[in-house]
């Protein structure tokens, strides 16, 4: 059995006036796409399919990104409609990602969008030395570039990505379950 995250949003009394759930956005088809070794087990219940673990919401746009380390993805969603704007990151079944394939990070954490609109974040590197060919599982911190303005007819995003600063860590400062990066 699998379990997905969900981002819930309460006003200042608790009631719940928005939610958005992966289960509701995300293909099936890339349920247990991860070693299960690196899938938490929640509650002896559940296998974490998503295990998000960084949001930032953007007011000026409002957008939310997210941070899907187990499926080594960051997502732009528009809010409140919750449509997913564009999915970065590793190839999976589904087809979803739009971009960003060629950037290689896994199981990333820490998500930071800068005021030129760039996403810094920490690549964790659980699957560096298969993605990435590295000699030793590789932590590293990376500034995303994301053309947002590159659309097609359609106003669907065709822009592609680029990683405009990198810094590797040392073979034993290697992070696989968290982390943070600032720049």
């Amino acid at each position: 059995k699998w379990s997905g995250d969900i981002i819930i949003e309460w006003d200042v009394e608790g009631n719940e006036i928005w939610n958005w759930k992966t289960s509701n956005y995300l293909s099936t088809l890339d349920i247990g796409q991860t070693p299960l070794n690196v899938n938490l087990i929640l509650n002896n219940k559940a296998y974490d399919w998503t295990h998000s673990n960084a949001i930032y919401f953007d007011p000026i746009e409002s957008v939310i990104y997210l941070s899907i380390r187990n499926l080594s993805r960051i997502l732009k969603i528009d809010y409140p409609s919750g449509d997913i704007i564009w999915s970065m990151g590793k190839e999976m079944p589904s087809g979803d990602v739009d971009f960003g394939q060629n950037l290689l990070f896994s199981f990333q954490h820490s998500l930071t969008v800068l005021e030129n609109g760039n996403i810094v974040t920490l690549d964790n590197g659980n699957l560096s030395q298969v993605i990435l060919g590295t000699d030793y599982p590789t932590t590293r911190g990376l500034e995303i570039s994301v053309p947002e303005n590159e659309t097609d007819e359609s106003g669907q995003f065709v822009g592609e990505a680029s990683i405009i600063w990198e810094y590797s860590l040392p073979e034993q400062y290697f992070g696989f379950a968290s982390g943070n990066v600032q720049k």
